[in-house]
């Protein structure tokens, strides 16, 4: 199965342009979106917690130990849904990880 978002890239086998991340926000999903909300991956892992939304991406604060935390960008398009409290995204951690490389390179100035 082919997504739209993924693009071929030879060093980490796909990457995202500035157009995804500005792609059209689904109201009604998006606006069940908040912070607190935890975030579950689409295997199933819970991922973390969102700790601010703007227009159109997520931070997700991760917990690698009791004292240590690692924030994640994950883009409007990569949540399925809202159950409850929970934000479930149609990305595995990976697909996550490398969203927020790209997002944090161009859209952060890292």
């Amino acid at each position: 199965m082919t997504n739209a978002w993924l693009k071929t890239d030879s060093e980490h086998g796909h990457h995202f342009t500035h157009d995804d991340f500005r792609e059209e926000v689904e109201a009604p999903v998006w606006g069940q979106v908040a912070e607190g909300q935890s975030v579950v991956g689409a295997d199933g892992q819970r991922l973390g917690t969102i700790t601010n939304k703007d227009a159109h991406v997520i931070t997700v604060e991760v917990p690698h130990s009791l004292l240590e935390t690692e924030e994640l960008y994950a883009p409007h398009f990569a949540i399925t849904g809202v159950d409850g409290d929970g934000v479930r995204l149609k990305w595995s951690r990976d697909q996550v990880l490398d969203a927020h490389e790209h997002f944090v390179r161009y859209h952060r100035g890292a």
